[in-house]
């Protein structure tokens, strides 16, 4: 799951999916509920941001203990960046990035 903020652009992850109104409303009101107290003793969006994510991906893990995570060795810099050259120039899915260098 990848939730960051990139110049001016967001990239955003699902974490709930439904076909019903009344699970959005659901899944919605547990959000307010058990995350939102909390994300106001951050001080910055990244800590908001970091702390969203690992509770989600630990609510993941536990809702699935047997599926076996298998992490990716990429960086996730380099995620951002291969998925902003792929945006950029156009570049078909099923072609890879295979190196960058960081200008900033």
């Amino acid at each position: 799951m990848q939730i960051r903020k990139f110049f001016t652009c967001y990239i955003f992850a699902v974490i709930a999916v439904s076909v019903s109104h009344r699970e959005i409303v659901d899944n919605w009101e547990w959000l307010v509920k058990n995350l939102m107290p909390t994300l106001s003793n951050f001080d910055d969006e990244d800590q908001v941001t970091d702390f969203v994510k690992c509770k989600v991906e630990s609510l993941v893990a536990h809702a699935n203990p047997n599926k076996v995570i298998i992490e990716d060795t990429e960086s996730e810099g380099f995620r951002v960046a291969s998925q902003r050259f792929q945006r950029q120039f156009g570049m078909p899915p099923e072609e890879k990035l295979v190196n960058y260098y960081s200008c900033g």
